[in-house]
């Protein structure tokens, strides 16, 4: 009979560990699009409109938007999640190469999405 009850708890506590693991784990969004999807360089105001899904609402300024290109990144400020498929904020793009980047949302459990060559910086 001891034997039964151990085994019980035992196989209780794994199903337990399996259904909250997953839910533990990062949600990655998807970026589909920014608009607008360009912007001149030197602009230090752009405001833009990122769409996607599996945004976490409620996050503020704890969702991280960026635009990235190698090893160089703008990181937005302003950031709002209006919505799990919409977020809004602004760029500065100051000094900022002309060329195509990569447009990268992280949510605050640190899953991320990219949108690879999003938004164009022209000269």
């Amino acid at each position: 009979m001891k034997h039964v009850k151990y085994t019980t708890v035992v196989l209780c506590v794994l199903s337990l560990i399996l259904l909250v693991v997953p839910a533990l784990a990062a949600s990655a969004p998807s970026v589909t699009s920014i608009t607008p999807g360009s912007a001149t360089s030197g602009n230090t105001s752009v405001y833009v409109t990122v769409k996607g899904t599996d945004f976490i609402t409620g996050a503020g300024n704890t969702t991280i938007v960026k635009l990235t290109k190698s090893t160089k990144k703008i990181t937005a400020s302003n950031v709002a999640v209006s919505s799990p498929t919409t977020i809004t904020c602004r760029f500065n793009l100051l000094n900022a190469p002309a060329c195509a980047w990569n447009v990268v949302v992280t949510n605050p459990d640190g899953g991320s999405g990219t949108l690879v060559n999003g938004f164009t910086i022209n000269p």
